[in-house]
């Protein structure tokens, strides 16, 4: 009998976060991007995670590998290449005692104010490698469109896994009505809905999540009988609010890792949804007391959140598995670059 896949392949934006603390505290550089954040999530929560990206030949994308690998994530699709440059966000955290302003991006360099370089997609030929591996993924997640991760997308749909699609970036229509038939799962913030045009409703994707911050999130499945199709479950409260970048990647992270350790292959039952999302919002809440997207994740011993998620211990408890935050040997200047 051929056993489940259990493994996970995403694809998308991957940059180099320049975490700058308030009270001027040292700055701070790790994986970043939503892909890069769920990505290193799930590696941190024990799923085997391929990613497949595309980043510069420069210290910024020796510092994202570097950080990703010691994460766990494999790097077998992950390309470097002298003609692009590695994406970079500038991620502000806010000393706003607890406001839920607490966190803003930058996207321009500080000195010159200069854009700082985006997102730039896999190739068809790092799609073909995925796709000639042989290695089907349990999900396929990407935050990004392009006709290579479409290509993806197709390749994974009709071999059973699941496409799970967080659009971070909607541009271009005509890519997402080319990729939507593809996809098992999308999920979104309030704000990205109206982006969407309508390409999250019901008779598009089997299942969608809108997220809404503060008011928890909305989840659409198929019900069973009697019940409704879309239920509303309200956001975890927050201990000590520091933070609330990377919330929804760990919504996600989590949502994957209950699907890939499910019993069940196909599309998952809304018990197993809320399970995952439930999951996800307790773990949301507790990174939004750290500072950065990843900043439980980076903090905390891999142990520790594992048995946080399985209900061992709980956010106070968690204080006591504290681990001193990776520090990368880091080229030269890279630190001082964005001060």
């Amino acid at each position: 009998m051929k056993s489940r896949p259990s493994t996970v392949i995403t694809t998308g934006f991957v940059a180099l976060d320049v975490i700058r603390p308030p009270l001027r505290q040292p700055v701070q550089l790790a994986a970043g991007g939503s892909c890069g954040n769920v990505s290193a999530d799930l590696a941190s929560l024990g799923v085997a995670v391929q990613l497949g990206a595309k980043l510069g030949l420069d210290d910024e994308g020796w510092a994202v590998t570097e950080d990703l690998a010691a994460q766990g994530v494999a790097l077998k699709y992950l390309e470097r290449s002298a003609n692009v440059r590695t994406p970079v966000v500038i991620h502000e955290v806010l000393d706003g005692q607890g406001a839920l302003a607490n966190h803003r991006f930058l996207f321009n360099a500080p000195e010159s104010g200069e854009p700082l370089p985006r997102f730039t997609s896999i190739s068809d030929r790092q799609a073909e490698q995925v796709i000639a591996s042989g290695e089907q993924p349990r999900v396929l997640y990407f935050d990004r469109l392009s006709h290579a991760i479409i290509r993806l997308a197709a390749w994974a749909h009709d071999g059973g896994s699941l496409v799970f699609f967080e659009p971070s970036d909607v541009r271009d229509l005509s890519l997402l009505a080319l990729v939507i038939a593809h996809v098992d799962i999308i999920k979104c913030s309030s704000e990205r809905e109206k982006e969407l045009r309508g390409f999250a409703g019901r008779a598009r994707v089997p299942i969608a999540i809108l997220t809404m911050g503060a008011r928890g999130l909305r989840l659409r499945s198929p019900p069973p009988p009697g019940q409704p199709d879309s239920i509303q479950m309200p956001a975890f409260p927050i201990a000590r609010l520091t933070d609330t970048a990377g919330a929804g990647d760990a919504v996600s992270a989590a949502l994957i890792r209950r699907i890939v350790l499910s019993e069940t292959f196909g599309q998952p039952s809304r018990d197993l949804l809320i399970s995952g999302l439930t999951d996800g919002q307790r773990l949301a809440a507790l990174n939004c007391g750290f500072a950065g997207a990843r900043g439980a994740f980076r903090s905390l011993d891999p142990n520790a959140l594992q048995a946080f998620l399985d209900g061992h211990i709980g956010a106070f408890d968690t204080v006591g598995a504290r681990r001193t935050l990776s520090s990368l040997t880091l080229p030269a200047g890279l630190e001082a670059r964005y001060r």
